[in-house]
């Protein structure tokens, strides 16, 4: 051991000698801890009441029945007891489902016809009391159950048909990035399920309505479809690529073409050329030719002895972001014309 390290050490051990020796800390330590665990077996011995979830699972459903209501996937039971016997409920909310089964006659619990309408069934979770208490032991008292009913239907029969997806989100292009391309779904159509109907009524479906932010190299999002009640959907979400690229800014001297001058006429402007400035992507640098340009003056749109240019892009990924100038002079001279 080098002589540095074990002077380190040394006087470490002497500092902690030192402060051992101060046994005030180390006792108001000791009844801190000491309060702090008598605070909390006080606590614990103290009655509340409290809510907790349970996952409701039902097999087996007689009659070609299916429960509609989505509460009926879990049951929310508010218990009453000892703070300890709460807690130990509380972690007990991580077991199985409780599960019932229609053809386990120990689940006792009965399924109803409704009154108005036969077709429907119905069964009163209040039923479930004693299956739910010997889950939860002696020591806990359950005072409600939520939802008190669940409710069964006839299932229908539903007609499918394949309909297209329509991208409706918002979204922004990083400002080093270009979108070079609509984006790409990974299912440009889906399937949708339901009442006859209703599917007839549906030429097509969306995507939630939602910016999902900034687009740069992370170009894959991942969106909901906006779903509608009654409708089954072959799937709940898609991918969205954009395809981007980083781009560079570069320009152009591109000849200025006249339209709609008088005939017979030498048409001179003056500048004849103007400067187009553009974004593009670096993997298409190099093939930008001037005819990717449509620059030109109306003579229409003249005024007194200038006229402004007019500029199109040939190509949907090129990004103009100015010209110069924006005005040219124009002079027109006659042709001399033998009679």
């Amino acid at each position: 051991m080098d002589k540095s390290r074990k002077t380190k050490i040394e006087k470490f051990i002497s500092l902690f000698k030192r402060n051992i020796k101060n046994r005030n800390i180390f006792v108001f330590l000791f009844f801190l801890l000491l309060s702090a665990f008598l605070w909390f077996l006080n606590a614990l011995n103290k009655e509340y009441t409290t809510t907790v979830t349970v996952t409701l699972k039902i097999e087996n459903i007689p009659g070609n029945l299916i429960v509609k209501d989505k509460e009926a996937g879990e049951l929310r039971i508010d218990i009453y007891g000892h703070g300890y016997s709460l807690l130990k409920a509380k972690i007990d909310r991580i077991r199985l489902p409780l599960l019932i089964d229609f053809n386990n006659k120990t689940n006792n619990v009965t399924l109803y016809k409704g009154l108005k309408d036969e077709n429907i069934s119905y069964l009163l979770t209040g039923e479930l009391y004693s299956t739910i208490s010997r889950r939860f032991g002696d020591n806990i008292q359950i005072i409600s159950i939520l939802p008190d009913t669940i409710y069964f239907y006839p299932e229908e029969k539903m007609d499918s048909k394949k309909v297209p997806v329509t991208l409706a989100v918002e979204y922004n292009i990083h400002p080093e990035y270009l979108l070079v391309n609509s984006p790409v779904l990974s299912e440009d159509s889906i399937v949708i399920s339901g009442q006859q109907e209703i599917i007839d009524t549906i030429k097509k479906v969306f995507t939630s309505k939602q910016n999902i932010g900034i687009i740069d190299e992370n170009n894959k999002k991942t969106v909901e479809i906006e779903m509608l009640p009654g409708i089954q959907y072959s799937t709940e979400n898609i991918t969205v690529e954009f395809p981007v690229e980083k781009y560079t800014e570069t320009y152009k001297e591109v000849q200025i073409q006249p339209l709609y001058f008088p005939d017979n006429t030498n048409i001179v402007l003056s500048p004849a050329n103007v400067q187009v400035y553009y974004k593009v992507p670096l993997s298409l640098y190099n093939n930008i030719e001037n005819d990717n340009f449509e620059v030109s003056v109306n003579y229409n749109k003249r005024k007194n002895d200038i006229i402004p240019v007019d500029i199109k892009s040939r190509n949907q990924i090129i990004e103009i972001t100015k010209i110069t100038p924006i005005f040219v002079k124009y002079l027109l001279e006659k042709n001399n014309t033998d009679d």
